[in-house]
Formats: structure tokens, sequence, C-alpha cells
């Protein structure tokens, strides 16, 4: 019992600390580096980019916010994987080497 009161305890301030840390924004530039402005039911908050893996959104070129994930880390692409019907964050190097 007092290990399920402590694992609630620490999940709810996790919560709030990770609500807390998420700083609203209204463009890309409003957020810190490795971050972007991610619209999401139209509340924005800065969200890190995706990692190398990860479902991303094409970035839109702009300073505008982004809207379902936002766009990858710097060396990477968001590439459609046609087997798997999604976009996800690939090695810009892997994709330069395939094409020659």
């Amino acid at each position: 019992m007092e290990k399920s009161r402590v694992l609630l305890s620490f999940m709810i301030v996790f919560i709030l600390l990770q609500m807390v840390s998420s700083k609203s924004c209204k463009v890309n530039n409003d957020c810190p580096k490795g971050q972007c402005c991610l619209g999401n039911d139209g509340d924005r908050k800065c969200s890190d980019l995706q990692e190398p893996g990860r479902l991303c959104t094409l970035s839109n070129g702009s300073n505008e916010f982004q809207s379902g994930t936002c766009y990858c880390v710097p060396g990477y692409r968001c590439r459609k994987i046609e087997e798997k019907k999604a976009e996800f964050c690939v090695n810009e190097k892997d994709l330069n080497s395939a094409k020659r």
C-alpha cells in the first residue's frame, strides 16, 4: 500500500513538472533550440524535436507552428516509409548514399 502511494505521488509530480516545463508558444522561434512549437487541440507548447526512428511531421519550412509532431533533429529528415504508411526520422547520410 505504501509503495503504491509513493509511486502515485511520483507520477503526479512527474506529470506536473512536464506540464510546467512545456513553454507556451505561437511560432517556432518562441521555443528553445532543439524544440518546435507544436499545436495540438488549439493549445501550442514547445516540444522536443523528433529523434531518429520516431514518427515525424515534415518541416513546414517556416516559423509557423507545427501540427501533429515536431520535425526531426538536425542531421535527420522526415521521410515516408511506404511499408509502414507513416513518416519517420531517417539519417540524411543513409538517404544520400542510397541515391548514388
